[in-house]
């Protein structure tokens, strides 16, 4: 399992990590922005083990997202919907990260408005899904547009999204509604609520976890769904990630835990100076990523990796 030195210079001053992932126990990347200025972004990914630190930098949009395929490919996105495609495994040196990089640019996320999330699919499709309902999958040389979605004739803003394959998607959005891509057309699954929803992981069975403001947690697929939540409704979930049949959800205060039956807050080593927001699933536990924070979880304990 991995370990980083207190002392190494992990990520750059100023730098906000917006995402993080683990395509092994001994492997993580991070994509952070760098600094507040908005008119000429500046941005960092930087993949590391125990042993190594290699980055790349990316000017000119917000990296907001990133994720991996298990052939060995990564992917980070933009907020005006650039990718860059890498390779993650078995890189030996930073200049042969710097090496392996693509950019492809998605001239119509430009245009039409910000995107917000890259997921690869359990399958190793990779979508680009962001504001006005756009939904696009990275093909080898670009993109290919899927049908954006509308509920009611309502655009949203996908916040989320996760599947098994290009016949089974659910996104989850800003507006409060969810829906399911069978491959065709977007059907919304009539989820009883109206409040934002932010987070969605598809769940070892095939059900989903969707997760949003109010403290609400949703567990189920197409139509027929069971509704969990907290006593505190200011409680907003941002981050969910499953693993051994824990269902795990991040807040701005801290980490929540569904065991089928109940939520309760986790166990931490020590809370001060820790950042909750983004959650990701790995081999042996669950990764939390968020401002200058990186923290493991493994049967309802936090581990802090790296914090203020």
């Amino acid at each position: 399992m991995i370990k980083i030195d207190p002392k190494s210079r992990l990520i750059s001053d100023n730098a906000f990590i917006q995402e993080g992932c683990a395509p092994t126990d001994d492997l993580l990347m991070v994509a952070c922005t760098i600094g507040d200025d908005y008119d000429d972004p500046q941005n960092e990914l930087v993949l590391f083990s125990s042993e190594q630190i290699f980055r790349f930098g990316f000017m000119g949009e917000a990296l907001v997202s990133v994720d991996w395929n298990t052939d060995g490919i990564a992917y980070t996105m933009g907020e005006e919907g650039s990718v860059i495609r890498f390779t993650w495994r078995d890189i030996a040196s930073e200049q042969e990260l710097k090496d392996s990089r693509e950019l492809l640019e998605n001239d119509q996320a430009a245009d039409t408005g910000p995107m917000r999330r890259l997921r690869v699919l359990d399958d190793g499709t990779p979508l680009c899904v962001g504001s006005f309902g756009q939904v696009y999958c990275v093909t080898t040389n670009g993109f290919e547009r899927f049908p954006f979605l509308k509920i009611y004739e309502d655009e949203v803003t996908i916040k989320d999204v996760a599947g098994g394959s290009l016949d089974d998607i659910v996104a989850v959005t800003q507006q409060g509604y969810a829906a399911r891509y069978n491959g065709d057309k977007w059907i919304d699954l009539c989820l009883p609520t109206n409040m934002k929803l932010s987070g969605v992981t598809r769940l070892k069975d095939g059900e989903y976890a969707i997760v949003g403001s109010g403290g609400n947690l949703f567990i189920g697929r197409q139509n027929k769904w069971t509704h969990h939540s907290v006593d505190d409704r200011s409680r907003d979930y941002y981050g969910v990630a499953c693993h051994d049949s824990l269902i795990y959800m991040a807040h701005i205060g801290g980490v929540d835990v569904f065991d089928g039956e109940k939520i309760e807050e986790i166990t931490y080593d020590d809370k001060r100076g820790l950042e909750f927001a983004y959650l990701n699933k790995g081999k042996a536990c669950v990764w939390a990523f968020c401002g200058s924070t990186i923290g493991r979880i493994v049967d309802r304990k936090w581990t802090t990796l790296l914090r203020k």
